[in-house]
């Protein structure tokens, strides 16, 4: 929007939309485990890369053009730790996790929340351990970034429903009228893919992101290489990390795959199995961690 242009009550362009909020149980574990000293420190830096939201949010802080003028590309909070310091990643994500936890307005919310981080996280680390264990992408920690980051558009959608988002005004050249800017969309209406790569372009994260997600979304217009390799293994830690929630909170990871990328990757269907057998225990852990309040002692 140009300076002239006032938007509505409602009314956000990406850019301006505040970071995705970060469920009141992950905010407060961090915030305990911060505050018991070096000790626990390892445990929070687990807890913030489990988490789709802190990762985005941090992702988001440390490439902004303010923060970064060398332009440098941060593409997983492995490379922003080793630039920046444990110390100071662990102190930026218990801010973040301050001042932007969710208050969702229903129980509803809250659960669906807390399933796409569930999936997010449970993708990602399937992601991972496909990755290295079949050596399938060179950077098997931007492999497994892009996985728990290809839900950002959900996380959107559920943290902000009635929101509706405009276009940027472009400026117009000399001499001519300014173009209207078209009408704004509620977040609901844009797929969630679409507003994943939406959301990456405007906030200004690793190009790389913004290639994956339109992938994930267009697998047919994927680009070939490394990012075509990562798309699929993506697709495949999606379709093996849906979540079924049962009534009495447990949940369960449903047994679906897509063929023709796990063809592409050359990947054994036992071998699949397995390895979802192994991302188990640590996706039960974060599960755990998503309900987590104060006066509970938290898993090492």
């Amino acid at each position: 929007m140009t300076n002239e242009t006032k938007a509505a009550p409602g009314e956000y362009t990406l850019a301006e939309l505040d970071p995705v909020p970060i469920i009141p149980g992950i905010a407060a574990l961090l915030e305990y485990l911060m505050g018991r000293g070096d000790a626990y420190r390892d445990q929070a830096l687990a807890v913030i890369r489990r988490d789709p939201a802190i990762t985005l949010n941090l992702l988001r802080h440390y490439n902004a053009p303010e923060r970064n003028p060398s332009k440098r590309v941060m593409d997983s909070l492995r490379v922003i730790t080793l630039l920046y310091g444990t110390e100071n990643v662990a102190q930026q994500a218990l801010q973040l996790a301050k001042d932007h936890q969710a208050a969702p307005v229903n129980s509803r919310m809250e659960l669906d929340l807390k399933v796409v981080c569930l999936h997010a996280y449970a993708g990602a680390e399937l992601g991972r351990l496909l990755a290295s264990q079949f050596k399938l992408v060179d950077d098997v920690e931007m492999c497994y970034t892009a996985t728990l980051l290809r839900s950002m558009g959900r996380l959107a959608q559920l943290a902000y429903p009635p929101l509706v988002i405009a276009e940027e005004e472009q400026p117009a050249n000399s001499g001519e009228l300014a173009p209207q800017p078209p009408p704004p969309v509620p977040l609901q209406k844009i797929p969630s893919p679409a507003l994943g790569e939406k959301m990456v372009a405007a906030w200004k994260l690793p190009p790389v992101y913004e290639q994956v997600i339109l992938g994930y979304l267009k697998p047919n217009d994927a680009p070939g290489g490394d990012h075509r390799t990562l798309i699929d293994v993506i697709h495949i830690a999606d379709a093996r990390s849906r979540v079924a929630i049962h009534e009495d909170g447990r949940y369960a990871l449903m047994q679906t795959i897509r063929p023709t990328a796990l063809g592409r990757t050359k990947i054994p269907i036992s071998a699949l199995e397995h390895t979802v057998d192994a991302c188990l225990p640590q996706v039960e852990q974060y599960w755990d961690s998503l309900s987590w309040v104060a006066g509970d002692e938290p898993e090492p």
